[in-house]
């Protein structure tokens, strides 16, 4: 199932570069122009550089952001501001953050798996789109290096691998700490002792992994595997073409969070909140709740939060429309809907696609149902973003309908669920684009696997 090794990883040296904190990133998915102005300006090492470096004038096939990034690679690694660790390595990853107040850690460790294609002991939960792919393999192509993390889970409720990696860790300080952006705290920790690595892999071994966040990274390296295999490139240890760096939580263990992500709509025509309301309620059963009748819109809008929040398992959505008066609960209860609106698919190939009926029950698969039978927002409207924004907070999402005239409402979801990750996963199904938010991502830089490979020109 997960054929996990250790491997040599690529980390920054503090002592050359400087503060960690202000050279690790965000993933690059989440780098907009302002976070790369401000990555930039922090450190002339900050890991953007590599992972998602600014486009500039001029560029062409040959000079070009990937050449820039693999050439800041080769100068940094030359530099020793980036060095290979000597001894093949797990890297306990611990993330130490606050939810609402709450603190909690989530705890994890990094290291390379063999890539197999999904199904084959690597699942996948979402669907992934080729123009982020075709980006991901350009970079790998120019630096053979795994770069970002991807996230993986796995289950082992005995908690024999964390028990494994705690008792390598205990009363050690961090190898390396960072503080990121939101003011998260990422601690590191290098176990290269054999045996206990060995323990470790083993203990690995019947476990499937689930991808949480990284599908476009996890296919890419699949892609770069099967093309640069092609091409009869080899290379040494663990750091070589056929395995990719990820990092692996158990999904068993308390510190995991999901955050919901809500859909701004804009662009439809003739669009009437009352109208979609009155055919809504053919399919939801709608709670309405009035500025006038809950103590005014700031009232009203504690106890819409509170509503949702106490119907968390259940499949439900909020709904508020620009100019409106009121919040709107809605709580699905036709499934006949699901049937109408899946009914027919076909995969890639054109054959007809089965929908389980853990699939139907997600709330971003009844949303996206939904949005394609009142509004014709389909798949490839999704995917091109022609009519849905999305956006993290319940506040913020309110208040841009009520501030940006172009956003006509907004849907607000619940987030999903650990266990239906696990059970659509299981079943070989993708949700829908945006189902899951896992925070805090992941530091890009925090370590690195670059390829040992013969045939790489430096």
């Amino acid at each position: 199932m997960a054929k996990v090794f250790p491997f040599r990883g690529v980390r920054y040296d503090v002592s050359v570069a400087g503060d960690l904190s202000k050279v690790v990133t965000q993933p690059y998915d989440k780098i907009d122009a302002a976070m790369m102005d401000k990555y930039y300006s922090l450190s002339e090492f900050n890991f953007t550089r590599i992972i998602k470096a600014k486009e500039e004038p001029g560029d062409d096939e040959y000079e070009n952001k990937y050449s820039r990034a693999r050439n800041y690679l080769k100068d940094w690694m030359a530099k020793g501001v980036l060095k290979r660790d000597e001894k093949p390595a797990l890297y306990v990853y611990h993330q130490v953050y606050r939810v609402e107040g709450e603190a909690r850690t989530r705890r994890g460790f990094v290291g390379a798996i063999e890539t197999k294609r999904f199904g084959e002991g690597v699942k996948a939960h979402e669907k992934t789109l080729e123009g982020p792919k075709a980006d991901r393999l350009n970079l790998m192509r120019a630096t053979f290096s795994n770069t970002g993390q991807i996230f993986m889970l796995y289950s082992d409720p005995e908690l024999v691998v964390s028990k494994l990696l705690d008792d390598a860790i205990v009363g050690r300080e961090p190898d390396a700490k960072a503080t990121d952006d939101l003011g998260e705290d990422h601690l590191l920790w290098i176990v290269d002792d054999l045996d206990i690595c060995s323990k470790v892999c083993k203990a690995m071994e019947d476990k499937a992994l689930f991808v949480a966040d990284g599908h476009h990274r996890y296919e890419t390296a699949c892609n770069f595997f099967e093309e640069k295999a092609l091409e009869g490139y080899t290379c040494e240890g663990s750091e070589n073409i056929h395995n990719v760096m990820l990092s692996m939580v158990n999904m068993d263990e308390a510190g995991l969070t999901i955050l919901p992500t809500h859909r701004l709509i804009f662009g439809i025509r003739d669009f009437d909140p009352l109208r979609f309301l009155t055919e809504a309620r053919m399919h939801f059963e709608v709670t309405t709740l009035q500025f006038s009748e809950h103590g005014g819109g700031s009232v009203a809008r504690k106890k819409f939060f509170a509503e949702m929040d106490a119907k968390a398992e259940s499949a439900v959505l909020g709904f508020y429309a620009h100019g409106e008066d009121a919040y709107y609960l809605l709580e699905f209860n036709d499934p006949k809907m699901m049937n109408d609106v899946l009914g027919g698919r076909m995969d890639e190939d054109g054959n007809p696609i089965e929908f389980s009926a853990d699939y139907k029950k997600l709330d971003a698969a009844i949303l996206h149902a939904l949005l394609e039978k009142f509004f014709g927002i389909d798949d490839d409207a999704l995917k091109a973003q022609t009519n849905v924004n999305y956006v993290r907070g319940r506040d913020e999402a309110i208040e841009r309908v009520d501030s940006i005239e172009k956003y006509q409402c907004v849907f607000l979801m619940n987030p999903t669920l650990i266990d239906e990750v696990r059970k659509v996963a299981m079943a070989g199904e993708r949700m829908p684009q945006k189902s899951t938010d896992f925070y805090p991502k992941l530091l890009s830089g925090m370590v690195m696997n670059k390829m040992m490979c013969e045939k790489e020109e430096w």
